[in-house]
């Protein structure tokens, strides 16, 4: 990949208001080849089964935004209020190609295939948010987000032997919204209740979907509401700190992201990921961390976080319903401590240890194949200065085997089972680290 950007913020101060411009453009050009079949000749013997892919994307992001705010909340200034507006125009233009032979004792195929492709989308918002105080203790704060997204995509070619599906368009407007109220219950704490509704874009599932898929070419935006409530203090005397927070969200129009193999036997480059919405779905859970100063040298800390998730009115391929389940990439728990010790001198440990319980890899509708839950550790050591450091570390250090991400389809001839392929986390890995400021 090679990416050339650059970004311009202008502020200009009109007493008492402050205005804001920040313009950015980025231009993009990747390309992405690969193995496709994931094997080879000694693998796959005595089959041939041999596949190329390569895909080539040219994209460019422009964006505008402008914003006007009034000075904040004070003693003389109760109420504080920002608007703005914010643009986005992006573009891409891609190319995929795909050649490949299989053979086997009574058949063979080869593929030769090239697909080009346009997609373009624009993104016009208007936002504004006001804060205030009721009390001097109690603070108050709401905004509102008003978006239009307007895509068009269109791709020419054969692609498995069928023509490309007529040019496709979509609008979408979406509303976002939060309200938040807190309240200072002690010199060093704070209490705080926030209700949001978020969105997520729609867009198009881009390349090779054939006609007979064309209704899953473009995937609707989704919707979340989150009322969330928690706490943030301070003990001893600064040398504790914790925060808890209990959250419950309500989805509509889940966008889930799930992989497809378009031709099942023969033909590994047609495997692609595919976002569908389903119905509904909650997430709701606590998150809990805290730290605390033992000593003047060490200290000691750690988090948690428990979540429980659904997901349902889902429907297959056939056009039924799948049961209700809990959401891909959603462990019940997550957990981690860790231990900092710092001399006056200006050396340093620090230990973590992280634990992740098992979790499914795609929704419901794809598979129902886990991740294992696991345990790694970390460490770092080093020297720290006011304006200099440096550190060695080791990420993983019991070399833990585990699965960040899983596929389940088929791919081995000549009875092509479907079976589950993992992409694993990171290896032990050893580093160093330095920084300077200046």
């Amino acid at each position: 990949q090679r990416a050339t950007g650059t970004s311009v913020r202008y502020t200009s101060t009109w007493s008492p208001y402050t205005l804001t411009v920040i313009g950015s453009y980025l231009d993009s050009d990747s390309v992405n080849s690969f193995d496709a079949d994931w094997g080879n000749a000694q693998s796959w013997s005595p089959f041939t089964y041999a596949y190329y892919m390569r895909s080539d994307r040219d994209r460019t992001n422009k964006t505008l935004e402008v914003r006007l705010a009034s000075p904040a909340v004070s003693d003389d200034q109760r109420l504080a209020w920002l608007v703005g507006a914010y643009a986005l125009r992006m573009k891409e233009n891609g190319k995929d190609f795909l050649v490949g032979e299989y053979a086997e004792p009574f058949f063979a195929s080869s593929t030769n295939e090239t697909l080009t492709s346009d997609y373009t989308a624009t993104n016009v918002a208007l936002f504004a948010q006001v804060d205030g105080n009721i009390t001097e203790r109690t603070h108050w704060s709401g905004g509102v987000r008003v978006e239009q997204r307007t895509a068009h995509y269109q791709d020419f070619g054969i692609w498995n032997g069928e023509p490309r599906p007529p040019a496709s368009s979509a609008r979408d407007r979406m509303v976002g919204m939060q309200l938040s109220l807190s309240q200072d219950v002690g010199k060093d704490s704070s209490a705080y209740v926030t209700l949001a509704r978020g969105y997520k874009a729609g867009g198009f599932n881009l390349g090779m979907l054939p006609e007979r898929s064309k209704d899953k070419r473009y995937f609707k935006p989704e919707y979340l509401w989150n009322l969330e409530s928690g706490l943030k203090a301070s003990y001893l005397d600064g040398r504790g700190y914790a925060d808890v927070a209990l959250f419950y969200e309500r989805r509509r129009n889940l966008q889930s992201r799930t992989g497809e193999q378009l031709d099942p036997v023969g033909n590994p480059g047609s495997y692609t990921f595919v976002t569908t919405n389903i119905a509904r779905g909650y997430n709701t859970g606590v998150e809990l961390s805290t730290r605390y100063l033992l000593t003047a040298n060490l200290e000691l800390g750690g988090s948690l976080g428990l979540l429980r998730t659904r997901a349902s009115g889902a429907v297959d391929d056939n056009g039924d319903a799948v049961p209700t389940r809990e959401q891909e990439h959603a462990p019940e728990y997550t957990a981690a401590v860790f231990a900092t010790w710092r001399s006056a001198q200006g050396w340093m440990t620090r230990v973590d240890v992280i634990a992740k319980d098992n979790f499914y890899f795609d929704s419901a509708i794809d598979h129902n194949e886990q991740s294992h839950a696991y345990t790694i550790a970390n460490i770092k050591a080093g020297y720290e200065q006011a304006t200099w450091s440096v550190h060695a570390w080791v990420s993983n250090v019991f070399d833990k085997d585990y699965s960040v991400r899983g596929f389940f389809f088929a791919n081995e001839p000549p009875n092509w089972p479907d079976k589950l392929y993992t992409q694993k986390g990171d290896p032990r890995t050893v580093g160093v680290t330095g920084n300077w400021k200046f």
